[in-house]
């Protein structure tokens, strides 16, 4: 009984789909059957030169048996070059089957297919063959060459680089988004702290120093009593009358002018704006800083209001503005 494990041509094929034996002539003897799907079939028939289908780009030598020889031990590159009219052949035979789409798209690749591996010389000293993968690192690549992984053996270390690439290039774009996100999260921030610190300037204007910074602190204010201030009213009496006749932007031109002009008064004379309404001005002496000379503050500040008043002019008559002034002590 003979105990020798043999191998069919066909397992063999099915076992290396990707393999290739010449002999000592650089014919064809055998290929595997991956091959079959990205390079013509006429071309993959015994006693073909290998060098009409393929051509060494590593390392750079002629492709026949003796230099193959002399370099046995380095890694053979060899890229697929497939005629122009086999290919045209081989997309004729295809064309109206269920899968033209992803033929045609193997068809287009198959000339630049590229396979990496090593030389081996046989037992009959007169054949060499060729066990090697497709010289690809990426899903991408596979998709270019219309190619699956389930087209390499289990046993093919190529499908684990595959993964491990691709892992690597998940890893790397999950690393950009990140950085992206930390990125923008940053530029958020930074027009957060912007737009805080503008709200801190209008929070300011609009409320006494100390108040406006107990509430940016998050500190609860608590209300309080003044035993005597003044406070003064002022508005523009014929104001009623403008309105109707000039344009809205010639009457927000007039109040700016008039109350920036006020405003500076307002800081000279060390009182306090409460708030504006339409024409009207409220202003107080005395709080919420207390000053015995909150009376004389205030005196002063409606006499350099009445001077500033005269500055603006009355876009209907064209004449100096005229103000109306109220002031009341409070005691008590």
């Amino acid at each position: 009984m003979d105990d020798t494990l043999r191998m069919t041509p066909i397992d063999f094929c099915t076992a290396l789909p990707y393999h290739f034996i010449m002999d000592d002539n650089c014919r064809l003897v055998q290929a595997g059957k991956e091959l079959f799907n990205h390079i013509p079939k006429e071309l993959l028939q015994p006693e073909t030169p290998v060098l009409r289908i393929f051509e060494i780009t590593r390392p750079q030598i002629p492709l026949d048996f003796d230099n193959i020889c002399n370099f046995i031990n380095a890694v053979f590159v060899f890229q697929v070059r497939a005629s122009p009219s086999d290919m045209r052949k081989q997309r004729e035979n295809l064309e109206g089957s269920e899968s033209a789409s992803l033929n045609q798209a193997v068809l287009q690749q198959g000339c630049h297919l590229k396979l990496k591996g090593q030389m081996m010389l046989l037992s009959t000293k007169k054949h060499l063959i060729y066990l090697c993968s497709p010289y690809v690192t990426s899903i991408n690549e596979l998709m270019q060459f219309g190619m699956r992984l389930t087209a390499m053996p289990m046993h093919d270390a190529t499908r684990d680089l595959i993964l491990l690439n691709q892992q690597r290039l998940s890893d790397v774009e999950v690393n950009l988004q990140l950085e992206a996100n930390n990125e923008q999260l940053e530029a958020m921030a930074r027009d957060l702290e912007e737009e805080k610190n503008k709200t801190d300037v209008i929070l300011k204007d609009m409320l006494p120093a100390q108040i406006a910074n107990k509430l940016m602190e998050g500190e609860h204010i608590e209300s309080c009593e003044y035993e005597e201030a003044t406070v003064m009213f002022s508005d523009v009496p014929n104001f009623q009358q403008i309105v109707p006749v000039c344009q809205p932007k010639d009457v927000v031109h007039l109040l700016n002018e008039l109350f920036t002009r006020l405003d500076r008064l307002v800081v000279l004379h060390k009182v306090y704006k409460v708030e504006t309404v339409g024409d009207s001005y409220m202003t107080v002496g005395g709080i919420p800083d207390f000053t015995p000379e909150h009376a004389e503050n205030i005196g002063h500040a409606a006499l350099g209001m009445l001077w500033e008043g005269r500055a603006v002019r009355d876009p209907v008559s064209n004449k100096p503005l005229q103000l109306r002034i109220g002031i009341e002590i409070i005691i008590y």
